[in-house]
């Protein structure tokens, strides 16, 4: 089953991210892997980083 993806064209996250461990990707459903959007090494995110989420109008 696929989740629709609601980011559009939108890149606030991507923005926001101090890190810049997102990876702008253009796709209708939600990837099957963080991965392909989402560097797990750079990501500030056990540290309660939160800027990608705080971003986001739709989360």
């Amino acid at each position: 089953m696929t989740i629709e993806n609601k980011c559009g064209n939108c890149r606030l996250c991507v923005d926001a991210c101090p890190q810049k461990a997102l990876n702008l990707v253009i796709f209708e459903d939600y990837p099957n892997i963080r991965e392909e959007v989402l560097d797990i090494n750079t990501c500030l995110g056990d540290n309660r980083c939160m800027f990608c989420i705080k971003a986001c109008p739709v989360a």
